[in-house]
């Protein structure tokens, strides 16, 4: 092969351009201080610095942002944590003094007093917020733990499905034939007998709440079992519950006192209480899945919202006076 002296000034003015575009790469990368300038020089090289420059953010994020965040967040819930056991402790203390029997009305009333102070304090610990975001909610971070005014409180009204187990249920006694510790002289004066107070020991169970609807009657529920104590489900996988009140019913009454029948439930709104019935408490006590839904409206300042509970609010309104906004 013939080689021309055309083709030797070609090879070498080429290979001085690719010398020099490679001298001006390596110019610029010290200069700029990068491998490369355009994606199109490197694809390869182009991806790969993308996901390290986002690897690199993430971890720059956690360093100087989230890990002194959560250090902060941590910081008031513990502090919020000892402020709540300080309470619990004074909350004991005085529980003892007001059970020494040398403690007149009066002292007993001023511990009463302070036993209702150390209660909203205890709450308010549960109202503490890091960066407005508050620390007991939960995932409803944005929403306080109690109700901040009246007004609030006042604008809600909520359906509650409470899900319970047999350790929900106790025993307290009721008397009947009580004597008017207030009108005494007419039993001294009278030549009749003093009539004697009888007890007796009722099974109940304590709803979260007392003071609930009294115009809504409690739905209670259990899931249906088969035979073997297997759990009933219908044909879409859906849970067949059965309703107590169907064998027992249930009734309203004021009477804090009231002693149900053995085939009846007693239900006081005032108190937030079912007052089982014999047979109805030994049917009920132990069934899978028993879960109660009832209504309440009259919530006050200081009242945990039910949406912070472990059981489901399934339902919430709110009741506007005057114009909602």
């Amino acid at each position: 092969m013939r080689i021309t002296n055309t083709m030797m000034i070609n090879n070498s003015l080429a290979n001085i351009a690719v010398n020099k575009n490679q001298l001006s790469t390596l110019d610029t990368q010290m200069s700029t201080k990068k491998k490369i300038n355009r994606p199109s020089e490197d694809p390869i090289i182009a991806i790969r610095a993308l996901r390290l420059r986002s690897s690199l953010n993430e971890v720059t994020q956690y360093l100087e942002k989230n890990i002194p965040d959560a250090n902060s967040w941590m910081k008031v819930i513990q502090g919020a944590l000892e402020e709540g056991e300080n309470v619990v402790s004074d909350l004991y203390k005085n529980c003892n003094q007001g059970a020494t029997d040398s403690y007149s009305t009066e002292q007993r009333a001023t511990l009463a007093d302070d036993l209702q102070n150390l209660k909203e304090t205890y709450y308010d610990q549960g109202n503490v917020d890091y960066a407005g975001r508050y620390v007991f909610s939960g995932y409803r971070t944005d929403s306080r733990l109690t109700f901040a005014s009246e007004a609030e409180a006042d604008n809600y009204s909520y359906s509650i499905t409470q899900g319970l187990t047999a350790d929900n249920f106790d025993t307290k006694y009721v008397y009947s034939n009580p004597v008017d510790v207030t009108d005494l002289e007419s039993y001294i004066n009278s030549t009749a007998a003093i009539p004697d107070v009888d007890r007796a020991e009722v099974y109940r169970m304590r709803l979260a709440y007392s003071d609930t609807d009294s115009n809504t009657i409690p739905v209670l529920q259990y899931q249906k079992t088969d035979a073997s104590g297997k759990l009933v489900t219908d044909a879409d996988g859906n849970p067949v519950m059965v309703n107590v009140a169907d064998k027992y019913p249930i009734k309203s009454t004021t009477d804090d006192n009231a002693i149900p029948g053995d085939d009846e439930i007693l239900y006081n709104a005032n108190t937030g209480e079912l007052i089982f019935g014999k047979n109805a408490y030994l049917e009920t006590r132990n069934q899978k899945n028993l879960n109660v839904t009832y209504s309440k409206t009259n919530f006050d300042k200081g009242d945990v919202k039910p949406e912070h509970y472990l059981f489901y609010v399934r339902t919430y309104r709110q009741r506007c006076k005057g114009t909602c906004r």
